[in-house]
C-alpha cells in the first residue's frame, strides 16, 4: 500500500478540546491519518482542555491548547489580527504543511494565517448547514483553496452565501464505526436501574443553544399524559455536557413536574452501550450539519424521531422523514414519540432500516479514505487563491 501522506506534517486546528461532534471527527480522522497514512498529526485547540484531550492522550495523538488575546468584540471573544499572526509564527515554527480547520473561528483564523505561515495548503471544514454569513466569513473564504463539508445543504450556504466554488469544494459525510450490535440489553438496563420492559427514548447531545432540548421537554409532558396505563414509563434519558442551557432545561423539568420521568446523565462516554438500552433516539435541534447522534442512533438499530431541519432530514433519508416535527412544535413532536412508543413492530422496521443506512453512507473507512484522498489532491494541485472574487493560479 503507498503511503500518500506518510511524514506530511498536519495540524488540525479546533475551537476546543471539549468532545463534541466535531472533535470528535476530528480526532477520529487524526488517528487514522497517523496510524495508517503515517503523517506526523497535532490536535490543536483555544480552549478547554476537556474529554477531546483526554481522547487524544488515549489514541497517542499530540494535543495542546493555544492560549490567545481576548477581545470583547472580537471573533468569539478573540482579537482576531492577534490570533492571526501567533497562528501563523506556530505554523511557521511547527513546518507545517497541510492545516485542517474545523468551525466558524478556527477557519477564519487559519484562512488568514496559512499563507502567512508558508503552508502546502489549507482545507476548511463546514460543520454546520450555516444559519448567516458576515462579512469576516465571506472575506475568509477568498483566502482558502479547499473546502470540504458534510452536508448537500451545507455546500449549497457555502456555494450561496461564502460564494465558495464547488470546483473547490468536496462532501464527506460524517463516519462511525459501526460494529455488530451486542445484545447486552438486559444487563445495560439493570446498570441503570430501569425496568426490562419500561419504554425509554434518549436524546444525546450536550445542553448547549444549538441543540433545542425546551422543546423536547414540552413535549415530553404530552408523551407522559398520554402514556397508556397498562405499559411502563415513559423514561426519557439526557445524556450530554451540562453547558449554559442547563439550567433553562431543568427549570422547565421542575415546572412541568417530570422529575420522575426525565434523568439527566452529564457526559456518558459509552455511547453505543447507552443506546444498546434504550427503544428510541430523539434529536430535537434547532440547526444541523450532518448530526454524529443521529448516526449514533441510525448505527445501533433505534428508530429516530426528530426535528425537520435540512440536516436531520439528508442524514435519516426518506425512509424517516415522517417522524420529524417541524422546528420548535412540541405537540407534533410529541405526537410522534407517542407514534413509535405504543407500537415496538413499527420501531423495529425502522430501526433495522437505519441501521443498514448507517453501514452504507456513514462508515467510518469511508470518511477516512475520502478524506485522505482529498487532501492528497490538494496536495498536488497547484496552489490556487481567490482575491476579492476572482480564482487565479499562483506560479
Amino acid at each position: 500500500m503507498t503511503l500518500r501522506l506518510q511524514g506530511k506534517r498536519i495540524i488540525i486546528v479546533l475551537w476546543c478540546l471539549e468532545l463534541g461532534g466535531a472533535e470528535r471527527q476530528a480526532i477520529i480522522l487524526g488517528h487514522y491519518l497517523s496510524q495508517v497514512e503515517k503523517a506526523s498529526v497535532q490536535i490543536w485547540a483555544f480552549e478547554s482542555p476537556g474529554e477531546a484531550a483526554k481522547l487524544c492522550k488515549e489514541l497517542g495523538l499530540p494535543s495542546r491548547i493555544i492560549p490567545l488575546r481576548q477581545k470583547a468584540d472580537g471573533l468569539w471573544g478573540l482579537d482576531l489580527w492577534d490570533a492571526v499572526w501567533t497562528m501563523a509564527k506556530l505554523f511557521r515554527k511547527e513546518r507545517a504543511e497541510v492545516i485542517l480547520s474545523y468551525l466558524t473561528p478556527p477557519n477564519i483564523i487559519c484562512a488568514f494565517a496559512w499563507r502567512i505561515a508558508g503552508a502546502s495548503t489549507c482545507i476548511w471544514n463546514q460543520r454546520s448547514s450555516g444559519i448567516d454569513s458576515s462579512k469576516m466569513d465571506r472575506m475568509a473564504s477568498k483566502l482558502v483553496p479547499w473546502f470540504i463539508v458534510n452536508s448537500n445543504h451545507g455546500a449549497a450556504f457555502l456555494f450561496s452565501k461564502l460564494g465558495v466554488n464547488p470546483s473547490r469544494t468536496c462532501v464527506i459525510r460524517n463516519g462511525l464505526a459501526v460494529t455488530p450490535i451486542q445484545n447486552q440489553r438486559a444487563s445495560l438496563r439493570q446498570e441503570l436501574g430501569l425496568d426490562q420492559n419500561l419504554f425509554c427514548a434518549c436524546m444525546t447531545a450536550n445542553l448547549t443553544e444549538y441543540k433545542d432540548h425546551l422543546t423536547l421537554i414540552r413535549a415530553w409532558r404530552i408523551v407522559v399524559d398520554n402514556w397508556p396505563s397498562d405499559q411502563l414509563g415513559p423514561i426519557l434519558l439526557l445524556a450530554g455536557k451540562h453547558y449554559n442551557t442547563y439550567p433553562m432545561v431543568k427549570h422547565l423539568v421542575d415546572h412541568l413536574d417530570l422529575n420522575n420521568h426525565i434523568r439527566f446523565l452529564g457526559h456518558h462516554k459509552d455511547v453505543p452501550a447507552l443506546l444498546g438500552a434504550v427503544d428510541l433516539g430523539i434529536l430535537s435541534s434547532l440547526e444541523e450539519g450532518c448530526p454524529n447522534a443521529l448516526i449514533e442512533y441510525m448505527a445501533a438499530g433505534l428508530s429516530v424521531v426528530g426535528t425537520d431541519n435540512p440536516g436531520i432530514r439528508e442524514t435519516l433519508g426518506e425512509y424517516g422523514h415522517p417522524f420529524l416535527a417541524p422546528p420548535g412544535d412540541h405537540i407534533s413532536l410529541a405526537d410522534r414519540i407517542l407514534v413509535l412508543g405504543k407500537q415496538p413492530d413499527l420501531r423495529s422496521e425502522f430501526g433495522k432500516n437505519n441501521r443498514l443506512r448507517a453501514e452504507a453512507e456513514f462508515s467510518l473507512d469511508r470518511l477516512c479514505r475520502e478524506t485522505t484522498k482529498f487532501i492528497v489532491n490538494a496536495l498536488d494541485q497547484k496552489t490556487w487563491f481567490r482575491r476579492w472574487g476572482t480564482l487565479r493560479p499562483t506560479h
